[in-house]
């Protein structure tokens, strides 16, 4: 069990609570797909995971929770807005390992917390709900509440629904952004991308192999190895 006492004390939940709630859920509800270690977002090792399926993730000092409707559409249940963070959508790109070009991101209307130590209780909650077959954004939780539910609900090794009660949310927000290269994950600001001539697609230089002379020369032409062996 992970440590409760952080819980009850107020402070920031860890990926060890995480990882307990997920592996209660998975318990609880067999089929569901997703529910994986966060800390496996940390270097993207994500499996590909079908959808439907419900995932916590991390990024920076903040927690969410997705669910992937598709290879190429997650909804997003957020308290703080982080939904557009590249770091998120880095890891929502690695758990889908969508096929088309780009990802869409439907950003649910929930409620926004209060203070900045409970973002992971929402998302526990928010994780617990859609395995119940719950909408979040049709709820309003009493964060007051949040932590003394889930001690209550670690202690019987047994999740349920955090309290709440009904409320109307708004329309939905949409996120597109492209994915790109053989991963099939976001442009990224620490690795040099170049375009094949042919297909037109980006290609990380760390996925595949670019000659440096394409990054030195503009001019330079390339094919990326599909497109190569296509042309023989």
């Amino acid at each position: 069990m992970p440590p409760i006492a952080e819980i009850r004390d107020g402070e920031w939940l860890s990926d060890l609570h995480i990882k307990a709630v997920s592996d209660l859920l998975k318990i609880q509800f067999p089929t569901l797909n997703g529910l994986h270690d966060p800390k496996l977002g940390e270097d993207l090792s994500f499996p590909a995971t079908e959808c439907p399926f419900i995932q916590i993730l991390h990024a920076g000092n903040h927690w969410l929770t997705i669910e992937g409707v598709s290879s190429s559409l997650a909804k997003t249940y957020d308290t703080m807005n982080y939904s557009n963070s590249s770091k998120i959508q880095l890891q929502i790109a690695a758990i889908l390992c969508c096929g088309s070009k780009s990802i869409t991101l439907q950003v649910q209307s929930t409620q926004k917390q209060r203070g900045t130590n409970d973002c992971a209780l929402f998302a526990v909650a928010y994780a617990v709900d859609l395995s119940f077959g719950n909408d979040p954004e049709n709820l309003w939780y009493y964060q007051h509440q949040l932590r003394q539910h889930l001690v209550e609900c670690l202690q019987a090794k047994k999740l349920t629904p955090f309290p709440s009660r009904a409320c109307r949310p708004s329309k939905p927000l949409k996120i597109k952004f492209a994915v790109y290269c053989v991963c099939r994950l976001t442009e990224d600001d620490d690795d040099s991308m170049a375009r094949c001539e042919k297909c037109l697609e980006w290609f990380h230089k760390s996925c595949v192999n670019i000659p440096d002379v394409v990054f030195e020369d503009t001019t330079a032409y390339w094919l990326c190895s599909h497109c190569t062996t296509d042309s023989v």
